[in-house]
């Protein structure tokens, strides 16, 4: 799944067959901010095709 940072646009290809549960988080090496994804088939999130957004975790 494509996941875009929403800080500073940077995309990450994220294998949804190693994440080991419904969330994983992690920080963008480019800017430091903190990414949430979630698998595309648990729960309804916001996306454009296979494009999922990022969730802001400071939220």
């Amino acid at each position: 799944m494509l996941v875009i940072c929403e800080e500073c646009a940077k995309k990450y290809n994220v294998d949804e067959h190693q994440m080991k549960g419904v969330k994983a988080r992690f920080t963008c090496p480019k800017c430091g901010h903190p990414i949430l994804v979630r698998r595309e088939d648990s729960e309804p999130t916001p996306h454009h095709g296979n494009t999922v957004l990022a969730d802001n975790p400071r939220l």
